[in-house]
């Protein structure tokens, strides 16, 4: 699978605007793509800050896809308001579902991002799959876990889904002495931590789980 992720800011006021135009007008044209898989629209509320996480089947749909995602993302500032802050196109390298986590859940996001040394992203992933990974499905309320990469770039990025704000505040002292490790051993700068709650998803029921 292959994530492009998109970091927008706003007005909160407008936030259920750009949800709104996410859902109605921008969705049905990425859809017509081939190689979609799902969108996730992720949003803090009390900021106005968003990022749109869109799934491809493969690289080369990911790359074709990116004139329309452009020409999407210039109508969302003219529409919503919006300010596009970045753009970055990831290979997922983990997913991980907790047995108990119900579709549909409303899950509250930690997003770790940073810029790894791209020779070290594969101790890096091993070091999340075998450390950091069980330690979060011991935490109460999680949902799910995510790992993406660019190998080309070395940008990476840790995503976990907790069910309740709650408890993903409080799993965060139980993962920083990990995410420690994990940032050193991939030579990781520029680490920076945004949370956020999915306010709109529609993604593919193949879209499973994947370990490597």
């Amino acid at each position: 699978m292959f994530v492009r992720r998109t970091r927008v800011e706003g007005s909160p006021e407008k936030l259920e605007q750009t949800i709104q135009n996410y859902q109605q007008q921008l969705l049905p044209v990425m859809k017509q793509d081939a190689g979609f898989k799902g969108a996730v629209l992720l949003a803090n509320r009390a900021t106005g800050a968003a990022q749109s996480v869109t799934l491809w089947e493969t690289a080369e749909a990911e790359r074709a896809s990116r004139p329309t995602a452009e020409r999407l993302r210039t109508q969302a500032e003219q529409s919503s308001g919006v300010r596009v802050l970045g753009v970055e196109s990831y290979e997922e390298v983990l997913r991980e579902r907790s047995d108990a986590a119900q579709t549909g859940t409303t899950s509250f996001m930690r997003v770790n991002s940073m810029q790894a040394a791209p020779d070290k992203l594969d101790d890096g992933i091993r070091f999340v799959r075998d450390q950091v990974v069980p330690l979060l499905k011991k935490q109460a309320g999680f949902v799910a876990a995510m790992m993406g990469v660019n190998r080309e770039t070395g940008r990476a990025y840790m995503t976990s889904a907790w069910d309740s704000a709650d408890a993903r505040r409080a799993s965060d002292a139980a993962v920083r002495d990990q995410r420690r490790q994990a940032g050193e051993l991939m030579g990781g700068i520029e680490v920076s931590i945004d949370e956020y709650e999915v306010v709109f998803i529609d993604v593919a029921e193949t879209v499973g789980a994947t370990r490597t």
